[in-house]
């Protein structure tokens, strides 16, 4: 045990959620080879498609190439009173 050091908040992370993180990253790829999007845009859209959020966005060549597409909404369309 001399050697051995303990860092909280470092423990190893579970094999499932490697697995989750590698969904996102094929999703995104699709996505981004589908609209014509960067990859940077199309993992917003992926990690909002997977947890079950809108991706909301005041891009608009974003909400062009997205268009018909439920996932991305437009916030100046968002009303906030």
């Amino acid at each position: 045990m001399k050697n051995e050091h303990v860092l909280q908040g470092c423990a190893p992370t579970p094999l499932a959620s490697y697995l989750k993180a590698l969904d996102v990253l094929r999703k995104a790829n699709a996505i981004a080879w589908a609209y014509n999007l960067t990859w940077y845009d199309a993992v917003y859209v992926a990690l909002a498609e997977v947890l079950g959020y809108p991706l909301v966005t005041a891009d608009e060549a974003l909400m062009r190439k997205m268009r018909g597409h439920s996932v991305v909404l437009r916030l100046k369309d968002l009303a906030f009173e």
